[in-house]
Formats: C-alpha cells, structure tokens, sequence
C-alpha cells in the first residue's frame, strides 16, 4: 500500500492500484510478481555467467602449467568459454535492475529490454522457455491497460 492512501484509509480513500491489490483484482496485483520473477532470473543468468568465467579462469589456470603443451584447439576452448560469458553478466544485472524498477512501478520499457536481452544470453541456452514464459507474463501484465496507467502515473509522479 502506497504513503498516500496509508494515511488516507480511514476516510475509505484509495487509488487504483492499492484498490486493485487489496481487493484481489486486475493484473496490477501481478506486477510484484513479475518483479520477483524478473530479478530472479537475472540472478540465475548472473550465475551462470560467474560459472562461465569460473570455467574460463580454471582453464587458463590449467593451461599456466608449464608441462603442458598448448595447441589451437585450447584456445578455442577458451574462446568458447569467453563467448558464453560475455552475454550473460550484462543480461543478469539488467533483469536484475529491471526487477527493482518493476517493484517501484517504473521501467516497464527497462523490463522488455531486459527480458529480450535474455535471448542474447547464449551460454543458458537451455533457459530461453524460461525466457519466452517470462516475456509472454511481462507481454500480458504490462500490456494491461490499468497496469500502464499505474506506471504512467508513477513515472510522472516522479519526474
């Protein structure tokens, strides 16, 4: 519940959106949902991108000794490892800051940017149906006609 209808609640007085949450209605109640389901998911590319650099550290690690001969295909290997980390770290930290602007009631164009960036994110390629879930909810709770007032509101409250 916002401040503003915190202290007005005595006198019956809400605005939509703490009306359409505390009366389990709309799909207002779905945007601290989708907040969490966001930042979550920006944890996990976030992690999976760590491994990936992890993988790529060891290996160079591996590499350093000095009884070991190093041929192109390592450097492939290494190659590889590179290339599936460098999508994930920023792909994480944007869904991850998408998640708190949604939480806030801002950023709805910052959320579809970040959920799109998730199919950039090449290393979890066995996460993109967790992608295309996750965009399809996002599609269906900020495309919702209550829900942009809600932010629109917001955002011009703010600035």
């Amino acid at each position: 519940m916002c401040a503003s209808c915190a202290s007005e609640l005595r006198n019956g007085k809400l605005c939509k959106a703490c009306e359409s949450i505390l009366l389990d209605r709309g799909m207002i109640k779905h945007v601290p949902r989708l907040a969490v389901a966001v930042g979550s998911y920006g944890v996990v590319l976030l992690l999976v991108g760590m491994a990936y650099c992890g993988f790529l550290g060891l290996a160079g690690v591996g590499m350093s000794d000095p009884s070991y001969a190093i041929g192109d295909d390592d450097f492939l290997g290494l190659g590889v490892f590179a290339l599936a980390a460098l999508p994930e770290l920023p792909a994480g930290i944007l869904h991850i800051a998408a998640g708190a602007a949604l939480r806030r009631r801002r950023g709805r164009v910052l959320a579809y940017v970040a959920i799109s960036s998730g199919f950039v994110a090449i290393g979890a390629a066995c996460l993109i149906p967790i992608s295309v879930a996750l965009l399809t909810y996002a599609a269906l709770v900020l495309g919702d006609v209550d829900v942009k007032e809600l932010f629109d509101a917001e955002e011009a409250e703010a600035g």
